[in-house]
């Protein structure tokens, strides 16, 4: 008995270390506080895809009608926005931007994506805990690379960024 409750004991505390691990490059994949993230945004496009998410589409357009950004609000049937999407820009760029939040309206993640006309992409996926605190951020480019500034700044308040002036994406 006492061998099972300190194998139980050991078992538990080594769940306790790996939730406490701070999240790097080598394990960001498999964290998980990181799982909890992906569930999340798996839970809210699930919902989205089956139309329980209510969609309001608010488009805009910046640099003197040269670009029209798409702006989407998405909120459940507690009319909670679980979801913040802008999409768009100029004829030689595109950008997606990808907003999820839990049930609390917390920001937990960012899916980021820019695509210009000379066959580069960039993403970022940015990952928060449920106290909104940075986790982690993934970053990748392919192509031949473009000499752009980062991409948009965090929405933490998405129906005043949806109802509010439109502004240009980086």
């Amino acid at each position: 008995m006492k061998a099972k409750i300190a194998l139980l004991t050991l078992f538990l505390s080594s769940l306790n270390l790996w939730a406490a691990e701070a999240i790097d490059q080598t394990n960001w994949m498999s964290h998980p506080d990181i799982d909890q993230v992906r569930l999340l945004h798996s839970d809210v496009n699930a919902a989205e895809d089956r139309g329980e998410l209510n969609r309001q589409a608010n488009p805009c357009t910046v640099n003197d009608g040269a670009a029209t950004i798409n702006r989407a609000l998405y909120r459940d049937k507690k009319k909670l926005v679980r979801k913040y999407v802008l999409d768009g820009g100029p004829a030689d760029s595109k950008t997606r931007l990808e907003y999820y939040y839990d049930e609390k309206t917390v920001l937990r993640f960012i899916y980021r994506q820019r695509t210009v006309a000379n066959g580069t992409q960039k993403e970022e996926r940015v990952f928060f805990g449920a106290d909104g605190s940075h986790l982690y951020t993934d970053r990748s480019e392919t192509g031949p690379g473009y000499p752009d500034e980062t991409l948009i700044d965090f929405v933490l308040d998405p129906e005043a960024d949806f109802t509010g002036p439109c502004r240009e994406q980086a």
